[in-house]
């Protein structure tokens, strides 16, 4: 009985959860990435806006120059229109090719406009 319980439970909970995650697609929101070209020579911030809503955006970008240990900080301001694709919104570029060595994006705030 406890462990019929038990599973009747577990099955409850991850409905409610798969439901959830269903739902949460409907929802689209602003999207950014920091990354890096080919040669490495140049650090983007590659955004995209797939809402019917117009966004003002603030990305922050933690990278690495290729020989140093601490990640630096790039922080990129945009404007997002409405069911835009991908774009490149702001650039950092570096003295040569390999001059990054790594990039993560730290942090990405948008408010609608």
């Amino acid at each position: 009985m406890i462990l019929q319980k038990t599973v009747a439970a577990v099955a409850f909970i991850a409905t409610g959860w798969l439901s959830l995650l269903a739902g949460a697609s409907a929802f689209d929101m602003p999207g950014a990435q920091c990354n890096l070209n080919a040669d490495k020579s140049t650090l983007q911030v590659v955004v995209s806006n797939p809402a019917s809503e117009s966004y003002a955006c603030a990305m922050a970008c933690h990278y690495k120059v290729a020989g140093e240990r601490l990640f630096q900080a790039f922080n990129c301001n945009f404007s997002l229109s409405p069911n835009s694709g991908d774009k490149v919104a702001c650039d950092l570029e570096g003295n040569a090719p390999g001059y990054f060595a790594e990039a993560r994006g730290a942090q990405l705030m948008c408010q609608p406009r």
